[in-house]
């Protein structure tokens, strides 16, 4: 059953206005779905994040934002994908009740998120997590009980 009766739940808003890699219509198009199903409405936010354009956001979710500098080359520096402006507004509408959801990947997301987390007090590390024993890449799997 539903949360929310078709249309009359929160407002979200996935950006897709900051290089990033999961999009409403994109990568993140089954979440977006999902969360329709359950009457919240869900629009694509491709503007700048300005009082104005998030007046009538209640969850503002950004997955995997890049700067434009990292969008074909990963390679470092990884700069903010966020101009100070739009970290400050989006402090301040999260202070009086918006609900910010902030998904970063391994590098070069959390790089390109870094100084919007840090407003918020929080730090991440730009980097990808290595199974020293292999030489490569940690993989989460169940059959090998990484996923308890």
């Amino acid at each position: 059953m539903p949360r929310h009766a078709s249309g009359t739940g929160p407002r979200i808003a996935i950006d897709g206005a900051h290089g990033n890699y999961h999009t409403a219509g994109g990568r993140y198009r089954p979440f977006a779905d999902v969360l329709r199903a359950d009457g919240y409405r869900v629009e694509a936010f491709e503007s700048e994040f300005t009082a104005e354009k998030l007046s009538s956001v209640d969850v503002l979710v950004i997955a995997n934002a890049l700067a434009e500098r990292n969008q074909k080359d990963w390679s470092l520096p990884t700069p903010s994908a966020f101009s100070k402006s739009e970290i400050s507004t989006v402090q301040d509408w999260v202070q009086n009740g918006g609900a910010l959801l902030l998904i970063a990947d391994h590098m070069p997301f959390p790089g390109a998120s870094k100084e919007l987390a840090e407003a918020f007090g929080l730090s991440l590390f730009n980097g990808f997590v290595f199974d020293q024993d292999r030489n490569g890449s940690l993989r989460f799997d169940s059959t090998k009980n990484r996923l308890a």
